[in-house]
């Protein structure tokens, strides 16, 4: 009686757990996307080649202007967004990869 007690304890504190592991999980991931709001995607004709978050939209470009000249001598064209607030919206492959599309409330080079 008393094994099949400490069970049933056992297994509601396990559920608890898991359910709080959960809930903290999400606040980080909340508290991520807060502080770093916006996203910049760069891109070429066929492929995304990268992406990164940011605090800010200027830090966004800086990234970009940094990474600008070995992208113009890499590839023939190039271009680049920065998206605020972006939520993952579907996933697809395209010339061979795996490529994340997202939704975004804002968007602005």
């Amino acid at each position: 009686m008393k094994e099949a007690f400490l069970k049933i304890v056992s297994g509601i504190i396990g559920i608890l757990l898991i359910f709080f592991l959960i809930k903290w999980g999400m606040q980080i991931q909340n508290k991520q996307d807060e502080k770093y709001p916006w996203t910049a995607s760069i891109y070429t004709e066929t492929q995304i080649l990268d992406s990164k978050e940011f605090e800010s939209v200027e830090k966004c470009r800086e990234w970009i202007a940094i990474r600008r000249d070995a992208l113009d001598s890499a590839y023939e064209r190039w271009d680049y967004d920065c998206g605020y607030k972006c939520t993952f919206e579907d996933q697809s492959i395209e010339s061979g990869k795996k490529v994340n599309l997202y939704e975004c409330e804002e968007v602005t080079k």
